[in-house]
């Protein structure tokens, strides 16, 4: 993507109005038409950092070759991050929602499929041993827009190891379900992940 952007901020909330257009790699021409709007709150309550906010993207955009796209889509998300007793811990909240592509409309860049496209989720993360290990959960109950074999929900367990400051050892596994994955796809449902993250 590329396009330009009006940035408001104070302790309390920012706004983000953007101009954009969805382009990609070695694309020549394109103009940024599109609209994004984001707007958040980030309260801080007692010892826990708060945050809420709402996303908008709107109109429609010029790609290469003179195609046009519409982007219309939104999103709500909300997050808190504090301690439970001596153990940090975050919690996050996220749906969203993605418009369908009207018949003899112009394709949604976020949505191909004939009706909406919705996702929510909700995750958390605990530091069981601060500034060691944390254990994540999180599970998405989603749409996945498609005329049938629509839904497509996931569960996922994972932790985290910080080995030393700026290498940590990341596990995760995921399980999926609902009617996408009947019958079962050739690449399975579930997802098992295992990475090393350095950053120097």
């Amino acid at each position: 993507a590329e396009g330009f952007a009006a940035i408001a901020y104070m302790p309390l909330f920012f706004a983000n109005l953007s101009k954009w257009s969805p382009r990609a790699v070695g694309e020549d021409s394109g103009d940024p038409n599109a609209n994004y709007v984001r707007l958040a709150v980030t309260p801080r309550v007692g010892s826990w950092d708060l945050g809420a906010g709402v996303q908008s993207w709107s109109g429609t955009a010029d790609i290469s070759g003179g195609a046009v796209r519409d982007t219309e889509a939104w999103a709500v998300d909300a997050q808190a991050q504090g301690a439970i007793g001596k153990m940090p811990l975050g919690v996050y909240l996220s749906h969203a929602n993605a418009e369908g592509t009207k018949v003899g409309g112009n394709t949604n860049a976020f949505n191909g499929n004939p009706n909406d496209k919705t996702a929510t989720a909700i995750a958390a993360e605990l530091g069981v041993v601060p500034r060691k290990a944390t254990l994540l959960l999180a599970y998405r109950m989603a749409d996945k827009g498609t005329a049938t074999n629509n839904e497509d929900n996931s569960w996922t367990l994972g932790g985290t190891y910080q080995i030393v400051q700026n290498m940590q050892f990341q596990l995760n596994y995921s399980k999926r379900s609902g009617s996408a994955y009947t019958p079962l796809p050739a690449n399975g449902d579930q997802l098992m992940t295992l990475m090393l993250f350095g950053a120097f």
